[in-house]
C-alpha cells in the first residue's frame, strides 16, 4: 500500500513539474517577445504604424494564454503527496 501511494504521489509531482515547465517556457517566450526593440521617430510616433510593436504584443499575448492554460491544468500536489514521495 505504501509503495502504491509513493508511486501515485511521484506521478502527481512529475505531472505538476511538467506543467510548470510548460508554464515557464511560455512565460519566458512572452517575456522575450516584449523585450524586442520598437522604433519611435523624433516625434514619439511608432514607425510602421506600430506593426512591430503589435506583433510583439500579440506574440506575448499568445504565450501568456498558453502559460495560463497550462497553469490552470496543473493538478497541484499537496503536502501528503510530498510526504508519500519520500
Amino acid at each position: 500500500m505504501a509503495n502504491e501511494a509513493k508511486i501515485e504521489a511521484l506521478a502527481k509531482i512529475r505531472a505538476a513539474e511538467a506543467g510548470c515547465d510548460k508554464v515557464h517556457k511560455a512565460w519566458c517566450a512572452a517575456h522575450e517577445a516584449l523585450k524586442s526593440n520598437v522604433s519611435i521617430n523624433g516625434y514619439g510616433v511608432y514607425h510602421d504604424n506600430g506593426d512591430p510593436l503589435r506583433r510583439s504584443l500579440r506574440e506575448a499575448q499568445s504565450q501568456i494564454a498558453i502559460a495560463l492554460g497550462a497553469l490552470d491544468a496543473i493538478k497541484w500536489p499537496n503536502d501528503d503527496d510530498y510526504d508519500d514521495a519520500e
